[in-house]
């Protein structure tokens, strides 16, 4: 089941300057870990740039899905952002080195 909180960042769409406080008090009421459901919402709601450091949020909070490698491997794919796909890439792999 999605989290409400998380059907409405989706409503929301991405993270812009225009919607980043609206975007970062909805992060706020998620709960973590997020479902493979949340995650793929969430995933697709990176910005082209920079707000505030809100997209950190959305990054720690995709970071808690509960799923395998291979699903978020694919749930990185989705995301419109190559900044931030390769972020989340980047992380993803130091994270299974620590692991």
């Amino acid at each position: 089941m999605i989290q409400q909180a998380i059907l409405e960042l989706g409503k929301l769409g991405r993270i812009s300057s225009e919607n980043f406080g609206e975007f970062d008090g909805l992060l706020d009421k998620c709960d973590s870990p997020v479902s493979l459901e949340d995650a793929e919402i969430l995933v697709k709601l990176f910005p082209c740039e920079g707000c505030e450091g809100v997209e950190w949020s959305l990054l720690h909070l995709l970071e808690t899905a509960a799923v395998d490698d291979g699903v978020y491997q694919n749930l990185i794919d989705l995301c419109p952002s190559a900044e931030w796909r390769e972020i989340l890439r980047v992380r993803h792999e130091n994270y299974k080195i620590e692991v």
